[in-house]
């Protein structure tokens, strides 16, 4: 998760120390000019960007901190899936500027979303205008400290530490705990894809509050939020933001650190064997399998990412039927016969052995 961020929370690399005293910095910026996001401290204010920009860093003022995670935004795995899937599916053409065109932005913006549920990486989510990332960060630490004093994380607590460590992890295609039965977690995963997709068809409205979604009641109990309000959209397009917060969750799934799949060789994953539980996990292992690697062209970079090249495939998948506005039946059959079926030998799930805590 970005640390799990963008396949999901973040981690900075070193944490950001003196959290209250960088409250009181004002937002900065950075060029937007240069090559990978990262994550920036200068005079103690952090500078996230989304796109490439210049990494000249003013030594003096301050040090580099890059965001770890799979498929992560300091190696912008997400986006690279998110944009491959999008021209394969026909949905952009394959020279657009993706830092202009606006249908990109509003994609993008959803594929953030899981990761930031609350949207305060963003000054103006319509636009992506990031903000210094501070209020973000401070919130995953409360949700950090509440639970290692062994509070439960879910309705009526914060929506961040919910989808991270609490019973919302399934937006990044994990488990709650260990040793959740493997269809429990599918099926939680495929309510809110059902939720995502009705509201990128049109089938549930902006307007429509989330207590009035059937599918929704259960997780937020007496909330006055509309679907507009939860996905943070004033300007921007409603449904392409759904899919994008679909997307986000599909691309997880192929996460090294998020779901154990069959190995078919090659970097290519095949079917769900287990689901991880990132509480259990060492943050710094859940990282490393999913960081972006060296490749000459970008599809040799996503060729190197294992279940990278998996996770387009199923996107463009969605993306095409959803650009037919197929009903959302035929997109569930798609899923469990490929992106989302259970291997015969799927088990509880747990930390994964190569992501245990020492």
């Amino acid at each position: 998760m970005s640390r799990r961020f963008a396949m999901t929370a973040l981690t900075l690399i070193p944490l950001v120390g003196a959290l209250g005293a960088c409250r009181k910095n004002e937002t900065r910026r950075t060029e937007a000019t240069g090559d990978s996001p990262v994550r920036v401290l200068r005079e103690g204010a952090p500078f996230i960007s989304i796109w490439k920009f210049k990494e000249e860093i003013d030594r003096a003022g301050g040090e580099k901190y890059k965001l770890e995670g799979p498929f992560n935004i300091g190696d912008p795995v997400h986006e690279a899936i998110t944009l491959r899937a999008l021209k394969e599916a026909g949905l952009v053409e394959w020279n657009v500027d993706e830092t202009k065109d606006v249908r990109v932005r509003d994609y993008i913006a959803g594929v953030f979303w899981n990761d930031d549920p609350e949207c305060k990486l963003f000054d103006t989510p319509d636009t992506l205008d990031f903000s210094d990332g501070i209020d973000w960060y401070g919130d995953l630490l409360d949700a950090e400290e509440a639970v290692s004093k062994k509070k439960e994380l879910g309705p009526g607590t914060p929506i961040l530490g919910r989808s991270h460590y609490g019973d919302l992890q399934f937006l990044h295609g994990m488990a709650s705990r260990n040793d959740e039965m493997p269809q429990q977690t599918l099926e939680r995963a495929l309510v809110w894809m059902k939720f995502s997709y009705g509201v990128a068809i049109g089938e549930t409205t902006g307007d429509d509050r989330l207590t009035d979604v059937e599918l929704l009641r259960a997780l937020f109990p007496g909330s006055t939020q509309t679907v507009s309000e939860l996905f943070c959209v004033k300007q921007g397009k409603l449904e392409r933001r759904a899919i994008g917060v679909l997307m986000h969750l599909l691309q997880d799934s192929y996460a090294a650190g998020h779901v154990r799949r069959q190995d078919l060789g090659g970097n290519r994953r095949g079917r769900i064997q287990q689901f991880y539980a990132y509480s259990s996990q060492d943050p710094s292992k859940h990282a490393a399998d999913d960081a972006w690697r060296g490749g000459r062209s970008e599809g040799e970079r996503l060729a190197n990412v294992k279940g990278a090249l998996d996770a387009v495939s199923c996107c463009r998948e969605v993306l095409q039927l959803w650009s037919k506005r197929r009903p959302w039946p035929q997109v569930k059959a798609v899923l469990d016969q490929g992106c989302f079926a259970l291997a015969p030998n799927a088990v509880p799930s747990a930390a994964g052995r190569d992501y245990e805590k020492r």
